[in-house]
């Protein structure tokens, strides 16, 4: 049985698509480029996704940040409510990825959390 897509997979690869042109299944070259360029650059990685495919860059992505950055940042997107999550941007989330920002998501998850008690 194949392993649920994470929350965190499925953002990005909704936030990927919106660089679609039309009807097209893959970013254009320059959109690939660019988006190539911001991920090594948040992430701090030398490598950038070879793909153009959405899923593909989104799988990129969550494979290729700090394991602890990408724990923080899946609670910290649970922790949101859908009418916030549609307001994020790429940039919102691979800065949620990026080296060190593991404890300040896990705290933007305890607020969330807590003021969805009512705390």
């Amino acid at each position: 049985m194949p392993e649920p897509v994470s929350k965190l997979e499925v953002v990005l690869w909704n936030l990927l698509e919106e660089y679609l042109e039309a009807d097209a299944d893959e970013l254009s070259a320059s959109e690939a480029a660019r988006v190539g360029r911001i991920i090594r650059d948040t992430l701090e990685i030398d490598d950038a996704p070879s793909s153009r495919d959405p899923g593909e860059i989104a799988d990129f992505i969550y494979w290729n940040c700090w394991s602890a950055s990408r724990v923080a940042a899946e609670r910290w997107l649970v922790s949101l409510t859908e009418q916030e999550i549609a307001r994020l941007q790429l940039g919102d989330v691979l800065s949620a990825l990026a080296p060190g920002q593991a404890e300040e998501n896990d705290e933007l998850a305890d607020e969330n959390e807590a003021e969805r008690k009512g705390g």
